[in-house]
C-alpha cells in the first residue's frame, strides 16, 4: 500500500521564517476538513512563539488530547529547530448512538469526537459500544460487510444491556431480531434465504419482524 502525504507549510506573524512543517496523512479525503482544523489551531496557538520557543513534548500531548480523531502523532525537529509533526488520522468502523450522545468508534473501541464538517459513510450503532463487546460489535460488522447481499440491506444494528442484537434494514419498516451472535452463519443464511423469496413483501412492509433466533427455521410476524 503506498500513502501519500501533503506537506502544509504554516506560517507565523512572528517572524516570516518562523513555521511549522506539518505532514499530514491524507488517504481519507473525506475528512481533509478536520486536517485543516488542526493545522489552523496550531496555528493559532502558537501564533506568537517564536520555533526555537515551542516545547515539541507538551505540543505532541495535546494533539493526541485533544483531538480523538487522531491515531498517531510525532512532533520533533530537524534543522534549524524547524518543528515537523506527522499526522495520522484514525479511522472509524461505526458511529454510535448512545441515550443523548453520539461518536465514532474505531477498531479497537476507542471513541472519537464528531465533526460537523466531516461524515464517514459507516455502519450506526443505537446502544453502548465499550471495551467488553467491540469484538462481538466487529465480527458482526465485519461479516455483514463482507456478505455479497446483506451489506446493500442492512445499515443499523441496536444492542442491548444483555449483548443481544436487533438489526435495521436500508428499506422496509421491519426489524430483524438476530439475539446473540452464535450460529452466525447459520442465521445470515435463512435471511439470505428468506431475501429471495420475500423481499419483495419486507421491502413493501407486510411483515413487522423476522426472528433469526431459533434453529432451523425462521418465524416472520405479518403486519395486521
Amino acid at each position: 500500500m503506498v500513502v501519500i502525504s501533503i506537506v502544509s507549510l504554516i506560517n507565523f506573524n512572528y517572524t516570516g521564517s518562523d513555521r511549522f512543517i506539518v505532514s499530514i496523512d491524507r488517504h481519507d479525503q473525506s475528512c481533509s476538513s478536520i486536517n485543516s482544523e488542526i493545522e489552523s489551531d496550531i496555528n493559532k496557538k502558537y501564533e506568537f512563539f517564536k520555533k526555537g520557543d515551542i516545547d515539541i513534548i507538551k505540543l505532541e500531548k495535546y494533539l493526541k488530547d485533544e483531538y480523538p480523531a487522531i491515531e498517531n502523532v510525532s512532533v520533533y525537529r530537524k534543522v534549524k529547530d524547524d518543528v515537523y509533526i506527522d499526522i495520522k488520522n484514525a479511522t472509524p468502523t461505526m458511529r454510535v448512538f448512545e441515550r443523548d450522545s453520539s461518536y465514532y468508534v474505531d477498531k479497537s473501541g476507542k471513541k472519537m469526537s464528531l465533526y460537523s464538517n466531516c461524515v464517514k459513510a459507516v455502519p450506526v450503532i443505537f446502544g453502548s459500544v465499550n471495551k467488553s463487546n467491540i469484538d462481538e460489535v466487529n465480527k458482526l460488522i465485519a461479516v455483514i460487510k463482507n456478505d455479497s447481499v446483506l451489506k446493500y440491506y442492512i445499515n443499523s444494528i441496536r444492542i442491548n444491556e444483555k449483548g443481544v442484537f436487533t438489526l435495521y434494514p436500508c428499506v422496509g419498516k421491519y426489524v430483524i431480531r438476530l439475539g446473540h451472535l452464535n450460529d452466525l452463519d447459520e442465521k445470515f443464511f435463512k435471511l439470505n434465504t428468506l431475501y429471495r423469496y420475500l423481499l419483495k413483501d419486507l421491502e413493501e412492509n407486510k411483515y413487522i419482524s423476522i426472528d433469526l433466533r431459533f434453529d432451523h427455521q425462521v418465524v416472520c410476524t405479518k403486519r395486521i
